[in-house]
């Protein structure tokens, strides 16, 4: 089956009703609008599979800029989003997901939702618990408005205290305010300090501008910011020499910032083996490759530490399993030559190893079999 990577400039339901009515393919993948809908038309066509990603469907939340007399309309959309692999334990035997129950320490009984009480361990030990009702009393209702109480100068804010950009976009009736808003902010130097309530929850917040819109960051309280003064400073003594010369290295490593140049190597190299297991592919081989213990040996124990030499690589990706192209036993990347494997059935099954490489950016694999320590 092809599986086709596209950004797509539409809606989320745009999408599915061009899925819906193009049965050849199936949507394999779909975030949220971003590309060319002409390329999932040709993918579908083709009987293909269409990873479709973009980055906004909907706002998070509809509200106001509120100051003084000012009543701005807005939508806050996400400006960031987190790429984290999310993978499900399975049973090994037939790939069955596996589900948790809540069990009490005491006696290792199943206890029912219904039991289950909030509580806060003020000793070891020792809990005050709250109810709901206690909860409901001290609830912040949203107001779904980003009240700005203060306009203060960027450069006396420490960067410490943002963490989390959110777009603004204007809201209808509001487009002039919000750009006479923009343009008056982008014009001071000063951001405004605001405290917004999102799904219950109140956070500090700061309207700025940034290019062509507002954003709003979240930030951090004063008592959520750490101070570095525990921490040991260095006081060694610097000679010109000495500071000269590490101007000079950093003077020759300077370049301008292009974000995109910064890859996540690891998630890259898990993500394009998720691809090629999904397309049943195997495997492209890497040249050149000397691993020890000899490939087709026998384990000696439940361990093993396996080495390699794979010529001008730049990392490598071990997976060990006991299947062919598993990783039940073993997965992860590794940026030495070297990795021990624990945990290994000492049955004497079959143990499967495959090797990547990555040279100049791109990922090659050896696969290896061995036979398990049999007790």
């Amino acid at each position: 089956m092809l599986l086709v990577t596209v950004s797509v400039h539409a809606n989320a339901s745009a999408l599915r009703n061009f899925a819906a009515q193009n049965q050849t393919g199936s949507l394999w993948y779909l975030q949220t609008p971003a590309g060319d809908l002409n390329q999932v038309a040709a993918a579908f066509r083709r009987g293909g599979t269409v990873r479709a990603q973009s980055t906004f469907v909907r706002p998070i939340w509809k509200g106001s800029i509120n100051f003084g007399w000012v009543y701005i309309p807005i939508a806050v959309y996400p400006a960031t989003r987190e790429e984290k692999l999310s993978f499900r334990p399975l049973r090994r035997t037939d790939l069955s997901p596996i589900k948790y129950k809540t069990v009490a320490e005491a006696d290792m009984k199943e206890v029912p939702s219904d039991q289950i009480v909030k509580g806060f361990e003020y000793e070891r030990g020792r809990y005050v618990v709250l109810s709901d009702e206690d909860f409901e009393r001290v609830r912040i209702e949203s107001t779904d408005s980003i009240d700005i109480t203060d306009f203060v100068d960027l450069e006396q804010v420490d960067p410490k205290f943002f963490y989390k950009p959110y777009f603004l976009e204007p809201g209808k009736g509001g487009e002039k305010a919000y750009a006479l808003f923009h343009k008056a902010l982008s014009g001071t130097g000063k951001i405004g300090i605001a405290k917004v309530v999102i799904n219950n929850r109140e956070y500090l917040a700061a309207v700025k501008p940034d290019g062509l819109f507002l954003i709003l960051e979240l930030m951090h309280f004063a008592s959520e910011v750490l101070s570095p003064e525990e921490l040991n400073r260095p006081t060694t003594a610097l000679n010109e020499e000495e500071l000269k010369m590490a101007q000079a290295l950093i003077d020759g490593m300077s370049a301008d910032w292009e974000p995109k140049k910064y890859r996540h190597q690891y998630r890259d190299a898990v993500m394009e083996m998720i691809e090629q297991k999904a397309k049943n592919k195997k495997l492209p081989s890497a040249p050149g490759v000397m691993l020890s213990p000899p490939p087709g040996s026998t384990f000696s124990s439940s361990s093993a530490t396996f080495n390699w030499s794979a010529g001008s690589a730049t990392g490598y990706f071990l997976l060990v399993g006991s299947s062919p192209n598993g990783a039940d036993i073993y997965f992860g990347q590794v940026h030495v030559r070297s990795a021990t494997v624990k945990n290994i059935p000492t049955d004497g099954r079959t143990i499967y190893v495959a090797l990547g490489s990555q040279v100049n950016g791109s990922w090659s694999y050896n696969n290896y079999t061995y036979t398990a320590f049999h007790q």
